[in-house]
């Protein structure tokens, strides 16, 4: 009699065991996203410079000419802090930026094949890329920092200094 309590304490743990792991976990969101947090974006979409230059608190003097056939896409301002003009040619941008101190403005964490400092509008510039290509400029003149950002292949190192030259 003792070893049919047992068998039957025994098949009671193992349907209690069996039970316990075929538990239906939670339904998880059919978007997975859906549980996320995005950050927004911290942007301001500015109609003119003159409309940046007043949420930033100073002006940014874009190059003129760029390279050809690159065409305005967007202004964009952080309140206090920088200017953002976004260039666009086919499927490469071109993202120009100027921003308050001296920290580097450009948020490219890129480790590149290639550095290179130039003297460009009587300062020096990292210039950053590889093939011979740049697709990164960076450098501070006046308590501001500057950067210009290449998508794509980047542009050539005289076009890449032309363009730092003039941006003020």
């Amino acid at each position: 009699k003792r070893n049919k309590w047992i068998a039957l304490a025994l098949c009671a743990a193992l349907t209690c065991s069996l039970a316990a792991c075929g538990t239906k976990a939670p339904d998880e969101p059919a978007d997975p996203a859906a549980g996320s947090v995005q950050i927004p974006n911290p942007w301001t979409d500015c109609e003119t410079m003159e409309d940046a230059a007043g949420l930033a608190g100073f002006d940014f003097a874009l190059p003129n000419p760029l390279p050809e056939g690159f065409v305005l896409s967007a202004i964009q301002a952080l309140e206090g802090e920088a200017i953002q003009v976004l260039f666009q040619k086919d499927d490469v941008e071109l993202c120009l930026r100027k921003a308050a101190g001296t920290e580097d403005p450009s948020g490219d964490y890129t480790q590149y094949e290639e550095e290179t400092a130039v003297r460009a509008g009587g300062v020096e510039v990292a210039m950053r890329g590889a093939d011979g290509r740049v697709s990164l400029a960076v450098w501070t003149d006046g308590g501001y920092a500057y950067s210009i950002a290449v998508s794509g292949d980047g542009i050539s190192a005289d076009d890449m200094s032309a363009l730092a030259a003039q941006a003020r």
